[in-house]
This record gives structure tokens, sequence and C-alpha cells, in this order.
């Protein structure tokens, strides 16, 4: 199980807006150097592209948590997803914890990675 860490890039909880200052933990079974390696399989420009979004996205999950939509295969508001291309970033929000539940491809079902 990969775990890696994301803080919000403000330095303490009162410069960031709307008490954002949440932390980010993956627990995604497929990393997101394992996508990469697959998509430069094809093109290293585009993985390096890929990951660069990822890494945003997962900044402005951080930021702005609720931003996401709720993930309509379990309809629970703690449960939330962001696309970026074809892959879904799914993560629950647990008090000022944002967990990475799943970075999958969109035609996989979500049953077998949560």
């Amino acid at each position: 199980m990969t775990k890696a860490k994301v803080s919000c890039t403000k330095k303490s909880k009162s410069e960031c807006p709307n008490g954002c200052h949440n932390k980010v933990v993956s627990k995604s079974g497929l990393s997101l150097e394992q996508i990469c390696e697959y998509i430069a399989i094809d093109s290293e420009i585009y993985a390096r592209i890929f990951a660069k979004k990822v890494l945003s996205l997962v900044e402005s999950i951080a930021l702005f948590p609720e931003a996401g939509r709720i993930v309509p295969e379990y309809n629970d508001s703690k449960l939330r997803e962001r696309i970026c291309g074809s892959y879904r970033i799914v993560y629950r929000l647990k008090n000022d914890t944002v967990e990475i539940a799943a970075v999958c491809h969109g035609s996989r079902l979500l049953e077998r990675l949560l």
C-alpha cells in the first residue's frame, strides 16, 4: 500500500483561507509512479505532464476538500472525487485529514479498489 503525504503549501493554519490546512494521505493500491510508468510506455512527456497535473490537483484537494463531487457509486458526503484526464482521484474526508483512497482509471470499478 502506498503512503504519500502532501500538505497544504501554507506554513500554518492561520495562513490558509477557511482553515484549509489539511493533510493529504494516500492509501491507494496503485501509486502515481506506477501509473506514470504505464503512460511513459507511449510517451515520457505525457507521463510527466500527467504527474504534474495530479500533484497540483492533490494540492488543491488539500486546500478545498469539499470541491470534489460526491462519488456517485457510494453517495457518501465524506467520499469525494476529482477527475484528472481519464483518471479518478477518490478521497475520504476525515476531520482535518484528506485520505486518497484510490487513483484509478475511470473505466475501473471502484468496488474492487475501496
